[in-house]
Formats: C-alpha cells, structure tokens, sequence
C-alpha cells in the first residue's frame, strides 16, 4: 500500500534512492525547493497510482574547503520548530551544524532559522545551503578581473613585501628602486581582453606597500597590478604626471581629447585643458580676445583602461617662448584575488600642470611686451580597484591646473589671469582666469604693454571605478564541489583540473556545477 509522505519527510525504501540521488547533483541555489506535499488529486499520481512530486531543485553546496552537501534534503527549510514543513515548496538549507564540512551553519531569517534552535552557530557570509564559509587563503580570483584574462599567467612564488621605485611600461622594468621578497613578474605589451591601449601586467603572489614606500608608474602604457593573493597598501601608488611628464600610459588620447594647440590669434589668451570623464577648461581671455577651447570628454572609463589627455598650448607665433602643456596622467589598475586593503593607502593618477605664461617686457626689440596666455592642464587617468573585498583607501584623479597668465610688462606689473583648477574625478576642469588691462602703455612700449596674459584652463577630472567581485572562496578543482565538476567560470583552475560547465546559469556563487535532476520522481513511503 502507498502512504503519502509524513510531515517531516522522511525518506526510505525507493524515495531515499531517488532523491538522494538527485538532490546530490544541485548546488548552490539558495532558492531551491524541497518536495511538494502530495495531495489526492489524480494530477498529483502517475499512472501506476504512485504519489508524483517535483524532483527537489535546491540542495546547495558547503564551504569553500570542499564543497560537500548533505545528501537528503528531508530536512533543511522546513521552517518551524520541529522541522515540520509547511509550504509547499521550502528552501534547501542547513538545520544543524553537523550538516556542514565547516561545522557551521548560520541561522538564515525565513529559510532555516526556526528549525534551527540551537543547532546553528554559524554566523556571517554562508554558501546557497547556509553553511559558513571557511576562513581560506585566496589564490584565485572568485570574479572576472577587468582587461585582461589571469588564467594565462604564471603566479610567482613567494609573496612581494613592499615596492618603492618607479616602473616604466616603455623600458618594462623597474628604473629606479623595486620591490623587496619576490619581484614581480612582467607580462609586456598586452592586448587588452576590452581593446584599447596595449598594457604591462605586474604579476604577485601577493602585494604589500609600506607607508613610507611609493610605487610610481611612468611609460608609454597603462599598467595592471594582478595580486594573486591578498594586497595591502599603506603607502601609495603613483600614476600621476608631472608637469609635461605624462604618467603610465597618459598623452595617447584622440585629438577631439586634447587641449587644442593654437594655431594663430592673439599671444595673451590661454589655452585650453584637456578632457577624460569630464571636458577640460576654457584658457581665460585677453585683450578682448576668447582664450582657447578645451578638450571633450574621453568617455571610455576605465574598460579598456587608459591614461589622461594632453593640455592645449596658447598662440606663441615668433615669441621663441612657449609654456609646456600639462601631461595626461597614466592609467592603473589593481586587481586582487583576495582581499584589496587600502586602510592608510592611496591610488593616484593626477594630470600634470599646464606651464605660465611670459612676462611682459617693454622693449622695442621684443614683441611679446604684453604678458602672454598660460597653457591648459592635463586630464586626470584613470584608476581601477577590484577585490573579493575592498577596504576602501584615498583614490584621485584630479585633473592638473591650468598654468597663470604671465604678468603685464613693467612699470604696470599686473598679475595674468589665474589657471584654472583641475577637476576632480569625474568633473569638469574650470576656465581659465581673464588677463587684465592696468593703466596705459608706457610710452616705450610700442606693441602695447599693459596688458596680461590669460590663464590656462584646467585639465577634466579622471575615472575611479571599484569592482568588489565577492566569491571569496571559489573551487579550484572538481574534487572540491559534491558534484564532483568545478567550474573555471573565474579562469581560477591550473589546466586540467576543472570540467565543469562554464555556461551562465550552471555554477553557484563559488563556480560549482550545479546539475539538474529530472523533473519528477517517483516516491514510495514506508508500507
């Protein structure tokens, strides 16, 4: 004779073999279904007069040292005291800490924590099955890294206990200083898996930078630091320009980015900043005449990763003068498989300052007896910061000032127009300040000579984007999932060691498989 199932579900006989079965093959879906109660009607029997339920769609993997699930889901989201279920389709979880490889599992509201009592003392982040994640070491990324692909590198073997020197990406190494315990390794002139500028990938184990350390990025391309393990950073990291020095990877922006350069007009107006998130700034006018425009926004953020734009210079005709444009800042990007601690830290890519304008002189012999325009500032890079955890630190890209007017000619000795600011990520640079007239030409000044130079326009503020991936423990091997196929969704598998699906949809929150059991079966209670 065939039963209907008891409350608390128990399994024997033809269900244990079935459902055991299946509800092994299912991970990780914390939104699963335990069996449905039968009911009489003849839809819920199968022509044999056998009692037809739905195959359970929700048992969920463990911790992330081996991924094992209890093979019943009998109990586990029968959510009252006696572990009685009372919908008709409850959640898969853990009611007891023996249930979990951890010997941890964590009261989860309306899911688990009534049946519970006492038997669960784990707290804090839980698989799809409720057990506690188990404290491990990462050494593999748990989320998919921005611009370029981890798996196709080789990870060093001993952790980087601080850096302080400078690195260039057109010399791929270090030209002054480096880094102490293991240095890194260096994956030159990569194609970025988003397009885009060519970069350099600084491979770790792990990373430290101490406070008083700083490791500042200079070169023709952006850099990647990829840390294999945990980062922290106390010091700094620097991808900044200085003054007509770009950073990392900066001054490669199209011409529409750039602070136009001025062809001809008037020596007194300043030029124009350069664009990234933000348009650059105006050069202040003079003598009536309007300073340079700036450049547009750059508008490709942070994928693929880039470095600033370059300032405009002002109109200098035959003045044998010229102010520097300031330099675009470079672009940098920290991706970490673990934890991305920034605590005291800082990440920096600025834009470099647009040079000052000249000095009026009240000669015959000099044309340039008006103070001449100052040159716009270059745009702020861009910084990328992605972790399974990210605490956060101080990250800029500000763009640089705009260089000051240079001063009316003596005796009238007025101050240029003030350089615009730079802004800050994000935001627009400000115009450049006005040149002034102050009092008359003195009589032997005969090209003017009251007049002062307008200032510069600020370079457009940069991107700082933050990704934290989670997935803190992801498998690494098939041997680590109760399915027994790890996915290598996160590129996180030495070759051969993972074969699961990598198809969306298939894999739970730490990449095991999860596998779909039939769509019924057939449940035989005790007789």
């Amino acid at each position: 004779m065939v039963k209907g199932l008891r409350p608390a579900w128990s399994l024997v006989a033809v269900f244990g073999v079935a459902c055991l079965g299946a509800c092994a093959l299912i991970v990780g879906d914390p939104h699963g279904h335990l069996l449905a109660p039968v009911d009489a009607s003849d839809n819920d029997h199968d022509a044999a007069g056998l009692p037809r339920v739905d195959a359970p769609t929700g048992c969920s993997s463990g911790d992330c040292d081996a991924s094992a699930v209890m093979l019943s889901c009998a109990k586990g989201g029968c959510n009252t005291a006696d572990g009685a279920c009372t919908g008709s389709a409850p959640g898969c979880f853990c009611d007891d800490d023996s249930q979990c490889t951890t010997g941890k599992c964590v009261p989860t509201q309306g899911e688990n924590e009534k049946s519970c009592g006492a038997s669960c003392t784990g707290t804090g982040a839980a698989d799809g099955f409720g057990c506690q994640l188990a404290a491990c070491t990462v050494t593999a990324f748990g989320y998919a890294p921005s611009n370029f692909t981890p798996s196709k590198y080789t990870v060093p073997q001993a952790a980087t206990t601080d850096c302080n020197g400078t690195y260039s990406s057109s010399a791929h190494e270090f030209i002054n200083g480096g880094c102490k315990g293991q240095v890194p390794a260096v994956a030159q002139n990569v194609a970025q898996t988003s397009g885009g500028q060519a970069v350099d990938i600084l491979i770790f184990k792990s990373l430290a930078i101490a406070s008083t350390s700083t490791l500042t990025l200079v070169g023709a391309s952006p850099v990647i630091l990829a840390v294999y393990g945990d980062a922290t950073i106390r010091g700094t990291i620097d991808a900044s320009a200085n003054g007509a020095t770009p950073g990392a990877g900066g001054d490669g922006c199209p011409a529409a980015s750039n602070g136009p350069d001025a062809g001809t007009g008037s020596w007194e107006p300043g030029g124009g900043g350069a664009g990234q998130a933000a348009a650059g700034g105006v050069g202040g006018t003079s003598r009536g005449v309007p300073g340079e425009p700036a450049g547009g926004i750059h508008g490709t953020g942070t994928v693929p990763l880039s470095g600033g734009c370059l300032g405009g210079l002002p109109f200098v005709g035959l003045l044998g003068f010229a102010p520097t444009a300031g330099a675009g800042a470079g672009g940098v990007e920290l991706s970490v498989a673990g934890v991305l601690d920034l605590a005291g830290g800082t990440v920096k890519a600025n834009g470099g300052n647009g040079g000052n304008g000249e000095t009026g002189k009240c000669t015959n012999d000099y044309p340039a007896q008006n103070g001449t325009g100052g040159a716009g500032g270059g745009s702020g890079g861009c910084v990328l910061l992605e972790g399974s955890t990210i605490v956060p630190g101080t990250t800029t890209a500000q763009g640089g000032t705009g260089g000051a007017g240079g001063t009316a000619a003596s005796p009238n000795s007025q101050d240029g127009g003030g350089g615009g600011p730079g802004g800050a990520a994000g935001s627009a640079g400000a115009a450049g300040g006005a040149g002034v007239q102050h009092g008359s030409a003195p009589p032997q000044c005969s090209w003017g000579g009251y007049w002062s130079g307008g200032g510069g326009g600020g370079g457009g503020g940069g991107y700082v984007s933050s990704n934290a991936g989670g997935g803190a423990c992801p498998c690494t091997t098939d041997a680590e999932c109760s399915t027994g196929l790890c996915s290598n969704a996160s590129n996180q598998c030495a070759a051969g060691s993972c074969s699961g699906s990598t198809a969306a949809g298939t894999y739970d929150s730490i990449d095991c498989q999860i596998l779909t059991p039939s769509d019924s079966v057939r449940v035989l209670s005790d007789m």
